[in-house]
Parts: C-alpha cells; sequence; structure tokens
C-alpha cells in the first residue's frame, strides 16, 4: 500500500531533467531548445530515478559560449526529509556540486545573458572557414591557457550524463 502512495513521488531521471543551450532570455524559455540526458545512473544510481518529488523538472541550462550555468527545480509536490528508516528524499541541489558557480536564480542568469555574448574562445585561434553563409573558427589551448582550466570544468559535466561510464578528466599541473 506504501508503495502505491509513494510511486507518484518517483520521477525518471533521464526524462525529468532537462538541458538547454541558450544565448538569449527567448532561448530560456523555448521548450523546442530543450533536450534530456542518455544517462543519469552515475548521479541517481542504476535506477536512474529520483525519489520524493512528484512532477519534478530539474533545469540545466547553459550559456552556449561561456557554459555559465543555471540549476533550477520545478515540482508539483515533494516528500520532505526522511520517508522511513532508510528511504530518504534525493537533495537534488547536492548531486549537482560538481558544477563550480552555477546560478540558482533565474532572472540573475537572465540578466547576466546579455555580457556572454562577447565571449571569445580561449587559446590561439589556427583555422577558420565559411560553410553555407556561417563563419567557423578552430581554436586551440592548453592546460596553461588562461581561462581554460574553469571552462574545462564546467563542459566536462556533460560527461557523465551522456557517457556512459565516463569519468571526469582531471587537470593537473
Amino acid at each position: 500500500m506504501i508503495d502505491n502512495l509513494l510511486a507518484r513521488y518517483k520521477c525518471n531521471a533521464n526524462e525529468t531533467v532537462c538541458f538547454k543551450l541558450v544565448t538569449s532570455e527567448k532561448d530560456v524559455f523555448d521548450k523546442g531548445r530543450q533536450f534530456h540526458p542518455a544517462f543519469s545512473h552515475q548521479f541517481f544510481g542504476d535506477s536512474e530515478t529520483i525519489f520524493g518529488y512528484c512532477g519534478l523538472e530539474v533545469q540545466l541550462y547553459y550559456h552556449a559560449g561561456t557554459l555559465l550555468t543555471y540549476l533550477g527545480l520545478t515540482y508539483e509536490s515533494n516528500i520532505n526529509g526522511k520517508v522511513a528508516d532508510g528511504i530518504e528524499v534525493n537533495c537534488i541541489p547536492s548531486y549537482f556540486i560538481i558544477i563550480t558557480g552555477f546560478l540558482t536564480n533565474k532572472d540573475e542568469f537572465i540578466a547576466k545573458l546579455p555580457e556572454q555574448s562577447s565571449f571569445v574562445p580561449m587559446g590561439e585561434l589556427i583555422h577558420s572557414y565559411q560553410r553555407m553563409g556561417k563563419d567557423y573558427k578552430i581554436y586551440s589551448c592548453d592546460t596553461m591557457t588562461p581561462r581554460f582550466k574553469d571552462y574545462h570544468t564546467r563542459l566536462q559535466t556533460f560527461i557523465l550524463w551522456f557517457i556512459d561510464a565516463a569519468s571526469y578528466i582531471g587537470i593537473t599541473l
């Protein structure tokens, strides 16, 4: 009986976690830009289930250039604390400690988007070309390149969601 009552508080993490790569406020609210992870077991266990929330949506929005990150949660209801001995609610923000410097206020994230438009990849421009009227540039950098380590830290958060059995690539100097 309790299983039936608690079933509504179980969410499939691969459907619940929503990514967006954005450059403007319009993008933030565009559902068509949304995509979901292929894997979430490294965060939520083999069942890839988040427990404790009904109607949960975990929003992970990244600026498409700088990777400035927003982490938001929306849900209809949640269970607070322990349900019973050994059964605890997933504390969603603690799963994302790996993302450094993320914002949790959507208005603050949106306000910072215009200043992100001046992003230039770090490193040395080694090649550029044009295809179908668009300009493309290829940059080269290494771990000593200014700003790269912070960027690398934000970028590699994607690997745990999209590469099975992935682990972080450490940068040591």
